[in-house]
């Protein structure tokens, strides 16, 4: 898939990855995600990123991971 195409999905359809299917993503794959798409990843999806995949993410990607699935389902 390119990047054009992973944007494209659904945020349903995103979320609905698993984690190894975002672990088979490419580091150029993973920061060319839109930030609304890296915002949907849940805790599993988050521990699929390797640690280049995470070194390369920009502030805006890094900070739209501090969502809600960090704290389970606690309120914001």
């Amino acid at each position: 898939l390119e990047t054009r195409d992973l944007n494209a999905l659904t945020q349903s359809a995103f979320e609905a990855l698993t984690g190894e299917q975002i672990a088979a993503l490419t580091t150029e794959q993973t920061v060319g995600l839109s930030t609304a798409h890296i915002a949907t990843l849940s805790s599993a999806q988050i521990t699929s990123l390797t640690s280049d995949d995470v070194a390369v993410l920009s502030s805006r990607q890094l900070a739209a991971l501090d969502g809600p699935q960090s704290f389970g389902t606690l309120p914001r």
